[in-house]
């Protein structure tokens, strides 16, 4: 007859391989265009303070999403609660369309930074080729 330590050292394996198994399957997110391929993250607030340094530079960015467009999807903004500041990621219309429900979510996207404008109105945004929302 097994002893209750053995039947309890089981119980205690499946549902820690359970949770692991979930926590796998929650992780990979829900991949949109390309996905995304860098592994290091540039931070927000370094694209954000030197824009001209990363013109035309493909970057991976992770964050919170603050904002998604709501009349296509196409575009989302991902923000870094610390500096309380964010950045525009632009996917062609009709190619990528995020959905409404990723804000909130966490989500890791990447992409080339353009600069829109001219003068002191310009802004910068990354021209996204893809997303992972978590």
């Amino acid at each position: 007859m097994m002893s209750r330590r053995v039947i309890s050292g089981a119980v205690v394996a499946l549902v820690l391989g359970l949770a692991l198994g979930a926590q796998v399957v929650a992780g990979e997110g829900t991949k949109y265009g390309e996905g995304v391929t860098l592994t290091t993250a540039t931070p927000i607030g370094d694209i954000l303070a030197a824009p001209e340094t990363f013109l035309g530079k493909t970057v991976r960015v992770d964050g919170t999403v603050s904002a998604v467009c709501e009349e296509m999807g196409c575009w989302i903004e991902l923000s870094d609660p610390r500096i309380n500041k964010g950045l525009r990621f632009k996917v062609e219309d009709g190619v990528i369309v995020f959905p409404m429900s990723a804000k909130g979510r966490q989500a890791s996207a990447q992409g080339a930074v353009e600069k829109i404008g001219d003068g002191a109105s310009a802004t910068y945004r990354v021209k996204a080729t893809g997303a992972v929302v978590y």
